[in-house]
């Protein structure tokens, strides 16, 4: 008996869980934890489409960053960093086993596609894009425990990224 009654509470406490969503330019990004995964994993939601004769089309919701496929134990969790105000780049981080610190990734989200570009590893905090996508603002806590603030350009290099305030 006490096995059916774990068994059904277990299934009844593995639910969906949806973050809030972000909207951009009619797409929302959210984040999704489907009931039999451990982590959740980042959607887009696009624009709804008026068809012919009025009717409107929804899309279906895009799994962009798949978090089942980010580690062989099912260990890897993601974040929304920062989403363009054209909804073409998401940021966001990666993170392994519950550590504090993530690495930042960039997404073409047109193209389906990681950018070659990230921040390595890293206790980050908030993050600010330009509207233009080419910077990212975003601050850190750096190895004697103060933390700043630093300026990337998108596309190149961490080591490139200038430190703005703090340190």
């Amino acid at each position: 008996l006490r096995d059916r009654i774990v068994k059904r509470l277990t299934e009844l406490s593995r639910v969906d869980q949806t973050g809030m969503p972000q909207e951009r330019e009619g797409s929302l990004f959210f984040t999704r934890r489907l009931a039999e995964e451990n982590q959740a994993s980042i959607y887009m939601r696009p624009p709804r489409h008026e068809v012919e004769g009025g009717a409107w089309l929804q899309p279906g919701d895009v799994r962009l960053i798949d978090a089942r496929k980010l580690s062989n134990d099912a260990n890897a969790s993601v974040s929304i960093a920062a989403i363009s105000h054209n909804a073409d780049l998401l940021v966001y981080g990666e993170r392994h086993g519950g550590a504090d610190e993530e690495t930042i990734h960039f997404y073409d989200v047109p193209k389906r596609a990681d950018i070659d570009d990230e921040l390595p590893l890293a206790r980050y905090g908030g993050f600010g894009l330009t509207a233009d996508q080419k910077t990212l603002f975003y601050s850190k806590t750096l190895s004697d425990g103060t933390g700043a603030v630093f300026q990337h350009t998108v596309g190149t290099g961490a080591d490139k990224d200038t430190e703005i305030f703090g340190g």
